[in-house]
């Protein structure tokens, strides 16, 4: 694990240890194992990125917090990083969410950033659901784009929009705007 990434897992498990409900506990998850991470990986044709891996060594995924993001893509939204059993579903759902009786819904998508506008891309791989969005990583960016960026898909809002940067600076944004109170 980079020292980076170390330092902001340090300051969500300092909010974690402060705002630990009593009656659910903690809201960090506990690690997942090296076989579930390498078994999901390989399923995803190895493209997680080292720092996500890392991650979920330390944490499976979260029970919930809340979080703002400045952009308003996440703005005031119940956030859950998604465990590695919740990751294998979550696209299947978010395809299925966007066919209606058979058909799919053609509508245009609002973007923001280097991110195509399409419905869907197996492209896409989700880690982290909010009220209203799922947050994915972004393997098929449009021209402009970085691979691996982080993407916020707002099926509700019929948006797509770039979130991050890659996922140090997404979970670095969870971690500057964690509750105070």
């Amino acid at each position: 694990m980079t020292k980076q990434l170390e330092k902001i897992w340090q300051e969500i498990e300092s909010w974690n240890d402060i705002h630990k409900n009593t009656d659910l506990g903690s809201y960090l998850n506990d690690p997942a194992s090296d076989h579930d991470i390498d078994d999901l990986n390989t399923q995803l044709g190895g493209r997680l990125p080292i720092e996500f891996l890392d991650s979920l060594r330390r944490h499976n995924g979260t029970v919930c917090w809340t979080t703002k993001f400045c952009d308003g893509c996440l703005f005031d939204a119940k956030s859950v990083l998604s465990t590695l059993h919740e990751m294998r579903g979550i696209a299947k759902d978010l395809i299925d969410a966007n066919i209606r009786n058979g058909e799919v819904d053609n509508s245009p998508l609002i973007t923001s950033g280097s991110v195509k506008s399409d419905l869907w891309s197996d492209g896409w791989i989700p880690f982290h659901a909010t009220d209203w969005s799922n947050t994915c990583f972004d393997f098929d960016p449009d021209v402009g784009g970085e691979m691996g960026q982080i993407i916020s898909v707002n099926w509700e809002g019929n948006s797509v929009s770039v979130v991050a940067k890659n996922y140090v600076e997404f979970l670095a944004l969870c971690a500057k705007n964690l509750p105070v109170a």
